[in-house]
C-alpha cells in the first residue's frame, strides 16, 4: 500500500485506520505508455516482439522482452530517447533508470527467414548468413560443369536480381528463401567416353591390320 506499489493490497486484511491505496499496473504488448515518477515512458516494440513492465521505482522502469517464433531479438538493440544507448539485462530483466523527462523506449528485432537448398550435382563452396543477408557460392561436383541457379524469396522468383554466375548475394532478406542449383551436363564424362571409343576403334583397326599383314 505504498506509493511505489512494491507491496500488494490485501482486501481481506482488516483496515483499522485511515489508509491510502495506490494503483499499480503492468503494461504489456508491442506498444504502450506508463507513468514513471511523473514522466510518460512509451514503449515501441518491433513486430514479433512484446514487452512487459515488471516494476517501477524512483525514475526507473524494469521490463522484460518476449520473442515470437520466427523472430530474433538483439539484446543491444534497446534504445531510449533520454540518451541511454544500451540497457544491460539482469536475469532477463531490463532496467532503465535516471528518467527525468518523457521517454520513448524502442525495442527492435529481426525476422528470421528459412533458407533451404535444392541441389543436383552441386555443392556449397562458401556460405555467409548474416543478420538479414545471405551470400552463398556454389561449385559443381567432380565431372560436372557449369551451374544453373534459381532463387525464390517470399514466393517470388528473384533470380535475375541476386544471381551472379555461380553465386547468390542477397543484402536484405524479405522472406523465406529457396535456392535451386543444378550443374550442367557432365561433359568430362562424354570426353572420357569419346576417348575410350577412339582407343577401341584404334585397337580394332590395328588388329585388322595385323591380320591383313
Amino acid at each position: 500500500m505504498n506509493q511505489e506499489c512494491t507491496k500488494s493490497f490485501n482486501p481481506y486484511y482488516p483496515i483499522l485506520n485511515d489508509t491510502t491505496v495506490y494503483a499499480g499496473w503492468t503494461s504489456t504488448g508491442s506498444s504502450g505508455s506508463i507513468d514513471v515518477s511523473g514522466h510518460i515512458v512509451t514503449f515501441n516494440a518491433a513486430p514479433g516482439l512484446t514487452y512487459q513492465v515488471v516494476g517501477t521505482g524512483d525514475r526507473a522502469v524494469s521490463f522484460t522482452v518476449s520473442v515470437m517464433d520466427g523472430y530474433r531479438f538483439d539484446m543491444d538493440s534497446i534504445q531510449a530517447s533520454i540518451g541511454t544507448t544500451k540497457i544491460s539485462p539482469v536475469n532477463g530483466v531490463y532496467t532503465l533508470s535516471g528518467i527525468t523527462k518523457d521517454t520513448v523506449i524502442e525495442i527492435t528485432g529481426d525476422r528470421l527467414y528459412n533458407v533451404s537448398y535444392d541441389m543436383s550435382n552441386v555443392s556449397i563452396s562458401s556460405e555467409d548468413l548474416g543478420k538479414d543477408s545471405l551470400s552463398v557460392s556454389f561449385s559443381p561436383s567432380f565431372g560436372w560443369s557449369g551451374i544453373s541457379l534459381k532463387v525464390i524469396m517470399g514466393g517470388a522468383d528473384v533470380t535475375s536480381q541476386f544471381v551472379d554466375g555461380s553465386s547468390v548475394d542477397i543484402s536484405q532478406l524479405t522472406g523465406d528463401v529457396i535456392i535451386m542449383a543444378q550443374a550442367d551436363f557432365p561433359w568430362i564424362y562424354v570426353l572420357f567416353i569419346v576417348i575410350i571409343v577412339a582407343i577401341a576403334l584404334v585397337a580394332v583397326l590395328l588388329a585388322r591390320k595385323r591380320k591383313a599383314d
